[in-house]
């Protein structure tokens, strides 16, 4: 038998976690181990969620039944918003809590949720706004564990289900020493955007929606460098060093070689190439190289432009203007999309491969996206 299925190793991290919080005196009533542990300091993390912008924006928020998590539960209600809230294990559907002046505390607790609120299958709840959790564990990019039990993971999962937190951040709310560098997960474990302790707020949501533009932008800047802009040390064929490349690029974003690297493996348009520690651009140069591609292999391809330019292509031919080469879509759909970067309605004209090439006009394969030709022939 495997001792070290990840379902072992997340629970070696719960002991481990169980027990530093009972050796630190963090735990509190009714304590930390085999459950969702109450912490010392709970009730500072409660408020700090309070004042998120995501709470505070939110009318409907969808909060854990854990003792930790009271505090949120109460603020909820204080804050005059609508409390959702799971029965224990799911077994009674979910408890749907209205703001009661002066009943606030009481509404709370799972005993008083019961009592002040009303019990509704989760195809009746309203949709919610924002969903607060429990954990023993976080990582630092989202990963949760819960008690063992599945219950936390199984209450996102049918809330997903039936669209009812389609657009809803998940915060979770942890002492700072349930806080670890990387958890064992499933695929089915849910993920926190938001990680709030005692001390701190963690906004991960944030984090990764600036990666995708950080990317967007050094992809922009490598571009610029390796197409137009190069230093003296690119090669005919284009290559330039990566260290080049990076200290360039270091000049005005903080990233390292391989935030580059990722950059290369992940983009769809196949811009760049790297190899022997070194890197150019395959297409789109302003300036003269020598790369040496595929002939093209299909015997369609195409050319969105705006109707004015289609007009003088029609009359003169479809030249590169700015670059080296003219640039061609394998598809309708992709040379609407290159069209639509000059206008909203874009022409798409029509080039056919195997009379370009008895022409005189070689046609190549830069990308799966790209192909390049030196000009095109308009014969009528």
């Amino acid at each position: 038998m495997n001792s070290n299925t990840t379902a072992e190793r997340k629970q070696k991290m719960r002991e481990k976690i169980w027990k530093k919080m009972k050796k630190k005196k963090i735990e509190r009533f009714p304590y930390a181990w085999g459950r969702i542990p109450n912490f010392k300091g709970a009730e500072h993390a409660a408020e700090k969620v309070a004042e998120l912008e995501e709470f505070q924006n939110a009318y409907t928020i969808f909060v854990a039944p854990d003792s930790p998590q009271r505090r949120v539960r109460e603020l909820v209600l204080v804050r005059k918003k609508l409390l959702v809230m799971p029965t224990p294990r799911l077994k009674s559907g979910f408890l749907v809590v209205t703001p009661i002046t002066g009943k606030e505390r009481k509404a709370s607790s799972i005993k008083g949720a019961f009592t002040y609120g009303e019990r509704f299958s989760v195809e009746e709840i309203p949709a919610v706004d924002f969903v607060v959790q429990g954990a023993v564990a976080v990582d630092c990019t989202g990963g949760r564990l819960g008690k063992g039990g599945g219950y936390g993971d199984r209450e996102i999962a049918v809330l997903q289900e039936h669209g009812k937190m389609s657009s809803a951040l998940i915060a979770v709310t942890v002492h700072d020493v349930q806080v670890v560098k990387e958890l064992p997960q499933d695929e089915w474990d849910f993920t926190a955007d938001i990680i709030v302790t005692p001390t701190r707020v963690i906004d991960l949501y944030v984090e990764r929606e600036a990666v995708p533009k950080k990317k967007e932008a050094v992809s922009k800047y490598m571009s610029y460098v390796l197409r137009h802009h190069p230093p003296e040390t690119m090669m005919k064929n284009g290559f330039l060093p990566l260290d080049d490349l990076l200290r360039l690029v270091q000049k005005k974003y903080d990233v390292d070689i391989k935030f580059i690297q990722s950059i290369v493996k992940s983009d769809e348009k196949e811009r760049f190439q790297i190899r022997n520690n070194k890197i150019r651009a395959i297409y789109g140069h302003s300036v003269p190289v020598l790369i040496p591609l595929p002939e093209a292999d299909i015997d369609i391809l195409y050319h969105g432009t705006t109707e004015k330019a289609a007009h003088h292509i029609l009359k003169e031919g479809l030249q590169s203007k700015g670059r080296q080469k003219v640039h061609l879509s394998p598809t309708v759909k992709v040379a609407v999309e290159v069209g639509k970067r000059k206008c909203k309605n874009p022409v798409v004209l029509q080039i056919n491969v195997r009379k370009a090439s008895k022409e005189g006009v070689p046609i190549e394969k830069a990308s799966d996206l790209v192909y390049v030709a030196d000009f095109i022939l308009c014969t009528g």
